[in-house]
């Protein structure tokens, strides 16, 4: 992934969550916070939310899946998309916002070779 593709992605990103006046954060790492923070950061509809975004050859780190299953075991919303599912996510944000995605998910956008919504419970750690 280019520094100048994953930009774009999350700036249309930022571009959604602005548009439904949803406050988030954008992350950008360095060596002085936590390794695997989601790239955005966002309270929707009262849920604590992150965001993994990677362009559709990325792929995401052990310690970003560990911090997206830390987030859902605190409550809180993982999503991990590709850049190809980016109107899913839309969707997703649409139905989180709107009050229809209420319980404390796992969302991945992305297994494998196909795009799924993988509705998993919280696990005990």
């Amino acid at each position: 992934m280019t520094q100048k593709t994953e930009t774009l992605f999350s700036h249309r990103v930022e571009k959604e969550l602005k548009k439904r006046d949803i406050w988030y954060m954008k992350v950008w790492g360095n060596m002085y916070q936590k390794s695997g923070v989601p790239d955005i950061l966002a309270c929707i509809n009262g849920k604590f939310v992150g965001i993994e975004l990677k362009t559709n050859t990325g792929k995401t780190s052990e310690i970003q899946k560990k911090n997206l299953s830390e987030i859902r075991n605190c409550g809180g919303i993982g999503i991990w998309v590709k850049e190809s599912d980016e109107k899913r996510l839309v969707e997703v944000i649409d139905a989180m916002n709107n009050g229809v995605l209420k319980e404390n998910i796992f969302l991945v956008l992305w297994v494998e070779e196909h795009s799924v919504i993988d509705y998993v419970p919280p696990q005990v750690v």
